[in-house]
Protein backbone atom coordinates (compact mmCIF):
# COMPACT_ATOMS: atom_id res chain seq x y z
CA UNK A 1 0.00 0.00 0.00
CA UNK A 2 2.95 2.37 0.77
CA UNK A 3 4.18 2.10 -2.43
CA UNK A 4 0.72 2.69 -4.55
CA UNK A 5 0.61 5.72 -2.18
CA UNK A 6 3.78 7.52 -3.01
CA UNK A 7 3.47 6.94 -6.82
CA UNK A 8 -0.33 8.38 -6.32
CA UNK A 9 1.25 12.11 -4.38
CA UNK A 10 3.66 12.03 -6.53
CA UNK A 11 1.36 12.17 -9.52
CA UNK A 12 -1.39 14.07 -7.73
CA UNK A 13 1.04 16.68 -6.14
CA UNK A 14 -2.21 18.90 -5.60
CA UNK A 15 -4.30 16.55 -4.33
CA UNK A 16 -5.24 16.07 -0.59
CA UNK A 17 -3.43 12.96 0.89
CA UNK A 18 -6.21 11.77 3.24
CA UNK A 19 -8.87 11.79 -0.44
CA UNK A 20 -5.65 9.67 -2.34
CA UNK A 21 -5.93 7.06 0.86
CA UNK A 22 -9.51 6.34 0.50
CA UNK A 23 -9.37 6.21 -3.12
CA UNK A 24 -6.62 3.55 -3.57
CA UNK A 25 -8.27 2.01 -0.65
CA UNK A 26 -11.62 1.93 -2.44
CA UNK A 27 -10.03 0.63 -5.14
CA UNK A 28 -7.38 -1.95 -3.64
CA UNK A 29 -10.54 -3.26 -1.93
CA UNK A 30 -12.36 -3.54 -4.83
CA UNK A 31 -9.82 -5.49 -6.86
CA UNK A 32 -9.11 -7.51 -3.96
CA UNK A 33 -12.37 -8.40 -2.23
CA UNK A 34 -12.95 -7.78 1.52
CA UNK A 35 -10.31 -9.74 4.17
CA UNK A 36 -11.63 -12.99 4.77
CA UNK A 37 -11.33 -15.33 8.35
CA UNK A 38 -8.65 -17.61 6.50
CA UNK A 39 -6.85 -14.12 5.98
CA UNK A 40 -6.72 -13.14 9.34
CA UNK A 41 -5.42 -16.17 10.96
CA UNK A 42 -2.07 -16.13 12.38
CA UNK A 43 0.14 -18.50 10.52
CA UNK A 44 2.84 -19.96 13.68
CA UNK A 45 6.61 -20.35 12.57
CA UNK A 46 7.73 -24.31 12.63
CA UNK A 47 9.94 -24.29 15.85
CA UNK A 48 12.00 -26.85 14.11
CA UNK A 49 13.03 -25.12 11.56
CA UNK A 50 14.54 -22.35 14.02
CA UNK A 51 16.56 -25.70 15.85
CA UNK A 52 18.02 -26.75 12.50
CA UNK A 53 19.50 -23.49 11.94
CA UNK A 54 21.18 -22.66 15.30
CA UNK A 55 22.41 -26.60 14.76
CA UNK A 56 24.61 -25.35 11.85
CA UNK A 57 25.65 -22.06 13.67
CA UNK A 58 27.11 -24.01 16.44
CA UNK A 59 29.13 -26.12 13.95
CA UNK A 60 30.05 -23.02 12.42
CA UNK A 61 31.37 -21.60 15.46
CA UNK A 62 33.08 -24.76 16.58
CA UNK A 63 35.82 -24.94 13.59
CA UNK A 64 36.45 -20.95 12.56
CA UNK A 65 39.60 -20.53 11.04
CA UNK A 66 41.00 -23.81 11.88
CA UNK A 67 40.74 -23.44 15.69
CA UNK A 68 37.83 -24.62 17.73
CA UNK A 69 35.39 -22.50 19.57
CA UNK A 70 37.35 -23.12 23.12
CA UNK A 71 40.78 -21.90 21.62
CA UNK A 72 39.21 -18.11 20.97
CA UNK A 73 39.44 -16.13 23.00
CA UNK A 74 36.36 -13.33 23.27
CA UNK A 75 36.97 -9.77 22.86
CA UNK A 76 37.02 -8.72 26.56
CA UNK A 77 39.69 -11.23 27.32
CA UNK A 78 41.94 -10.45 24.12
CA UNK A 79 41.78 -7.09 25.58
CA UNK A 80 42.37 -7.64 29.34
CA UNK A 81 45.97 -9.46 28.28
CA UNK A 82 46.43 -6.45 26.39
CA UNK A 83 45.26 -3.92 29.10
CA UNK A 84 48.39 -5.51 31.31
CA UNK A 85 50.76 -4.80 29.12
CA UNK A 86 50.27 -0.81 29.89
CA UNK A 87 52.97 0.72 32.50
CA UNK A 88 51.44 2.17 35.13
CA UNK A 89 51.68 6.68 35.65
CA UNK A 90 55.21 7.41 35.93
CA UNK A 91 56.93 4.23 34.42
CA UNK A 92 56.85 5.32 31.03
CA UNK A 93 60.37 5.07 30.33
CA UNK A 94 59.84 1.10 30.99
CA UNK A 95 57.76 0.72 27.72
CA UNK A 96 59.03 -1.54 25.43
Amino acid sequence: MGLLMGEARAVLKWADGKMIKNEVDMQVLHLLGPKLEADLEKKFKVAKARLEETDRRTAKDVVENGETADQTLSLMEQLRGEALKFHKPGENYKTP
